[in-house]
């Protein structure tokens, strides 16, 4: 039956789904979830997997010329780039709170990466 189900789910691209409901027939629970529980796993599950394919998708259209992250930004002190205010624009607050940001530098400082760092975090 089970093996059954995870076919389906695969043959309906449910692929969240798929993960979610063989790692829980994998992995035993102390505690036994309800059948509202289990639905709401499986469908968030599904939900995170869909967003996530649809950054990648985007991220793979935009072809940036680096492939930048918030972890390998050089936070050097030459550069004076401020950590904490970095990891404070990352939640995006600025743009609930309608404010912009500007990034301004000498030519090659690397306010390309910069931007195309603002642009993963907030997808």
């Amino acid at each position: 039956m089970n093996t059954e189900t995870l076919e389906k789910m695969k043959k309906m691209r449910l692929l969240g789904m798929h993960r979610a409901f063989q790692t829980s027939l994998q992995t035993p629970r102390p505690e036994s979830l309800t059948v509202d529980e289990m639905i709401a796993q499986l469908i968030n599950s599904e939900w995170d997997d869909r967003h996530n394919r649809s950054i990648d998708r985007s991220m793979k259209r935009a072809r940036f010329r680096y492939n930048a992250t918030l972890e390998n930004l050089d936070y050097a002190p030459g550069r004076g780039i401020d950590k904490n205010q970095i990891h404070r624009f990352a939640d995006g607050s600025f743009i609930k709170q309608n404010e912009n940001i500007l990034i301004t530098g000498s030519t090659g400082t690397g306010k390309v990466t910069w931007h195309q760092h603002l642009v993963i975090m907030l997808a």
